[in-house]
């Protein structure tokens, strides 16, 4: 009999990730509609690149597949922070040519918020006994 090891749930960061961004976006609309969408865009700034990660992170399992796990690990952390520069550099480029009003502040702290928020629900899935 081969044990299996099952996959943690890690998608479900990007899903709790995904939750609050909107959660918060919709909690700013009461104020200025740019506090929203800046909320919004630095939310999904974290939320895109960690949903590619978790693709790329439990693609395969077992000890003869570790060459592959690797690859594919330093494949979704690179593809990560490429995708996080770009969505900054594209924000702030159509900021900077007038074509989006966004709150440079916000769009920060919001983006730091999920961050937080992931690596804190990533640290209660993980350290679950069952997933």
């Amino acid at each position: 009999m081969v044990a299996k090891i099952k996959s943690p749930p890690i998608y479900r960061v990007s899903i709790y990730q995904l939750v609050i961004t909107f959660f918060l976006a919709g909690l700013l609309l009461i104020g200025p509609k740019t506090y929203a969408l800046s909320a919004l865009l630095g939310g999904l700034v974290c939320v895109v690149p960690s949903a590619y990660f978790a693709r790329f992170a439990f693609k395969y399992s077992g000890a003869k597949s570790a060459l592959k796990i690797a690859h594919s690990m330093y494949l979704g952390e690179a593809g990560k922070f490429v995708l996080t520069i770009v969505l900054f550099a594209v924000i702030f480029l159509l900021k900077v040519k007038n074509f989006l009003n966004v709150n440079i502040a916000v769009l920060f702290l919001s983006y730091i918020l999920i961050v937080i928020i992931g690596l804190v629900s990533a640290h209660v899935i993980l350290t679950r006994k069952n997933y």
